[in-house]
């Protein structure tokens, strides 16, 4: 038997089904339903003062969670960004007439320490 003619049958069969007549409901069975449904299910209804002392606290937790977040987010200790180069300052040219300008205030490396006496 091929799936198409299996679902024909299961199309078929829930047809049949589904034009069966409903059954008819026990006398009495619908007050013996209700009857067992607990009185503390349909509870007092909370009243706005009780709304209002969930609610209030729960939305200022909330905007206080948003407000670190974005405050942490700016932050620059956690911050996932690369810090900002001026691009002037790493550019060839830039560097180049760095080293070019004879600057009188800079230090020349080798001056720093005393010369070695010659042995």
């Amino acid at each position: 038997m091929s799936e198409h003619e299996e679902l024909s049958e299961l199309l078929e069969l829930e047809a049949r089904l589904r034009d069966l007549p409903r059954p008819t409901v026990p006398p009495g069975l619908e007050g013996k339903l209700l009857d067992a449904i607990p009185e503390s299910a349909s509870g007092p209804i909370p009243s706005r003062a009780l709304l209002w002392k969930r609610i209030v606290p729960a939305a200022a937790a909330v905007a206080a969670t948003v407000a670190i977040a974005i405050l942490l987010r700016e932050s620059p200790v956690f911050s996932r960004r690369a810090p900002r180069v001026d691009m002037r300052a790493t550019s060839p040219e830039y560097v180049l007439a760095q080293k070019t300008s004879q600057n009188p205030q800079e230090t020349n490396p080798w001056n720093i320490l005393p010369t070695l006496p010659k042995s």
